[in-house]
């Protein structure tokens, strides 16, 4: 990593005592490395969403080299995002603004690295917890309960949360 972008010359020359042969030459050339991260962190870590209330992702990517693609995703749903990158640390951030809804209880949110020159893609995920109102759902069943009166029927309620 440390040698990424540095110039390595080689020089050559022949054997100082043959006085016919004496000519040198060299080449250049700088050192490019696709190198793959060094870290990767969804934040915030906050582990409760509200259905409805937009928030914000952020997937930072360290020590890459180039810089990399970037892919968010839920599901097979592809999500856009913004992007900033800081050269000087190598560092990219990809900020994604999502509002999710009930459906997306415990779901997988995939930040998903691809770099230039490197076939493996590195990605990062949150199980986004979806705090929202009940729905109902109205279910009934008959229960037929035995009992010294004679038949009792009994309609029932399921609900989910």
């Amino acid at each position: 990593r440390d040698d990424n972008g540095k110039t390595l010359t080689c020089h050559s020359s022949n054997r100082p005592d043959n006085k016919s042969l004496e000519k040198s030459t060299s080449r250049t050339t700088e050192i490019y490395m696709a190198l793959p991260p060094t870290s990767m962190v969804i934040y915030p870590n906050k582990r409760t969403s509200f259905e409805g209330v937009k928030q914000e992702f952020n997937c930072e990517i360290k020590g890459t080299n180039p810089e990399p693609n970037i892919r968010w995703r839920i599901g097979n749903k592809v999500l856009k995002a913004k992007r900033r990158y800081n050269a000087i640390n190598q560092t990219t951030i990809s900020i994604l603004e999502f509002t999710p809804k009930h459906y997306h209880y415990k779901t997988l949110l995939v930040c998903e690295a691809s770099i230039p020159g490197i076939t493996q893609t590195f990605n990062q995920s949150y199980i986004i917890n979806v705090r929202y109102k009940p729905r109902c759902t109205k279910e009934l069943t008959q229960i037929e309960l035995k009992s010294q009166v004679g038949i009792v029927k009994l309609d029932t309620y399921h609900k989910r949360p």
